[in-house]
């Protein structure tokens, strides 16, 4: 089963990208070619081809002609030489130079279908030099160059368009592939250790079968020995099989942790975020704590790379942190977009409006719930975050941001 939702757009557009190239370079190699061509001379070659070949078939027709000839003279003398009923006639002078005359006209008839065939190849030589040069000649007519430049341009064009659309797809099949490694290798592990115990349940229930129908106390104590050495000691098959079909539960619900896992990465993984806004106050607490704006600095920093950031204030802040609007902008990256509301506001409307598109994602731990008719929140498109030991955790997001709080000092973003 494929996880990754990005592996088959990214080999849709992969192949896409392979088409048009492949028709660009057709188009530019009739370009060159149509430039290339030389029109006057390839239709006097045309001509002198043809000329050519009209020589060929009428040396053709004559040869013909005298062949015919040949071979009504060659039947008439085969008839003159016969031996007939009369003995006297065989050994004649008059039947005898007849005969000589026959072979000879043979021989002439052998020497022109030589020249026959040879003019039919000919002939089929030139025939095919004239059909190829008509082709080219045909080929040339047909081609339109501006036709041609305009479909190259609009190639080129498509080609612009599709590469850096290729070459994020394959950055987010490459980053979600890497989320998936770990849990598949596990995945893989499983399904082996599952293998393994189906196996080992076979064997013991071979045990259970040959222990039923053993007819006596020393077939029941080999197959016990033999049971033993099998399973390290255990000499029960009865006992084995118990324990291998716990232990292979044991593995399927481990499977279905895994397969749930990879699924959720999928899902999270193919949520098309473009913008992050970020419920400022909410990220400024570790627990009930208040630890002012080092996470939120780490974090944009960390974010502003991959989406567009807005950081929303609720009005408290400003007394939170005794400073004024600029004081509170300064040190996030310069296109983080910071917003205060204006005093005496809250700043959860403001938070779930500027996320309003469906490719607009809010951070905070704020289940707004007196908000159910904003977008953001019947969509479900809240992330929540956790602030821990000098870290920003976002799952949903792979990310883990390490933070300083004296100095405004902070590490650099990476993934869990």
């Amino acid at each position: 089963m494929e996880y990754n939702p990005f592996t088959e757009r990214h080999s849709a557009i992969q192949r896409q990208v392979r088409s048009t190239e492949d028709e660009r370079e057709e188009c530019s190699q009739q370009l060159v070619w149509h430039s290339n061509f030389n029109l006057d001379a390839e239709a006097e070659a045309l001509a002198a081809s043809k000329r050519q070949a009209g020589r060929i078939r009428s040396a053709f027709d004559g040869l013909k002609e005298r062949r015919n000839r040949e071979a009504a003279k060659e039947g008439q003398l085969s008839h003159d030489a016969k031996l007939g009923l009369d003995p006297r006639r065989w050994f004649s002078a008059e039947r005898i130079q007849h005969a000589k005359e026959r072979d000879e006209a043979r021989e002439r008839l052998a020497e022109l279908d030589k020249d026959i065939a040879k003019h039919e190849a000919e002939a089929a030589k030139v025939l095919q030099v004239c059909q190829q040069r008509q082709a080219r000649l045909d080929r040339y007519r047909s081609l339109k160059p501006l036709e041609l430049k305009a479909k190259l341009r609009a190639l080129e064009l498509r080609l612009e368009q599709l590469r850096p659309e290729l070459a994020k797809l394959l950055a987010d099949k490459q980053r979600v592939d890497a989320l998936l490694s770990a849990p598949l290798l596990e995945q893989h592990q499983l399904n082996d250790r599952l293998a393994s115990l189906e196996g080992e349940v076979t064997l013991a229930e071979s045990f259970e079968r040959r222990l039923s129908g053993a007819s006596n106390s020393y077939e029941r104590a080999m197959v016990h020995e033999e049971c033993s050495k099998a399973f390290g000691g255990e000499s029960g098959p009865g006992r084995v099989k118990q324990k291998k079909q716990r232990d292979m539960q044991a593995v399927r619900r481990n499977l279905e942790k895994v397969e749930a896992r990879l699924k959720q990465i999928g899902q999270l993984a193919s949520r098309p975020i473009s913008t992050l806004v970020l419920d400022g106050n909410n990220l400024c607490y570790e627990g009930r704590e208040f630890i002012g704006l080092a996470p939120l600095h780490a974090l944009t920093y960390a974010l502003a790379g991959s989406y567009h950031v807005i950081v929303v204030f609720d009005a408290s802040i400003r007394r939170l942190l005794r400073m004024n609007d600029q004081q509170v902008a300064y040190g996030f990256p310069r296109e983080v977009m910071v917003h205060i509301v204006a005093s005496k506001q809250a700043a959860d409307q403001t938070v779930l409006e500027s996320a309003s598109t469906s490719d607009a994602y809010v951070i905070s731990n704020d289940r707004f719930r007196d908000f159910t008719d904003k977008a953001v929140v019947s969509g479900q498109r809240l992330i929540r975050h956790e602030i821990v030991a000098g870290k920003v955790l976002i799952h949903d997001l792979n990310l883990a941001v390490s933070f300083e709080q004296e100095g405004r000092s902070f590490g650099d973003g990476h993934a869990i």
